[in-house]
């Protein structure tokens, strides 16, 4: 089973540091960083991309629980 965005969409974004790992669809994923501050570039929409802490998994990402 595929980990599920808070909007219901599959999660294919996973915020990997720390316990409190969170999930999120490509359109709810927070974007850009003001934490790092590095800078990391737009995607294909032209969208900042999210801080490099946030994994990328096209296929989603398998629940565990």
């Amino acid at each position: 089973m595929k980990l599920k965005c808070k909007c219901g969409k599959m999660a294919t974004w996973y915020y990997m540091p720390g316990e409190n790992n969170w999930a999120c669809c490509d359109n709810c994923v927070p974007r850009g960083c003001t934490y790092c501050q590095i800078l990391q570039g737009l995607d294909e929409e032209g969208r900042q991309l999210p801080c490099i802490e946030w994994w990328y998994n096209e296929e989603g990402w398998d629940d565990e629980n």
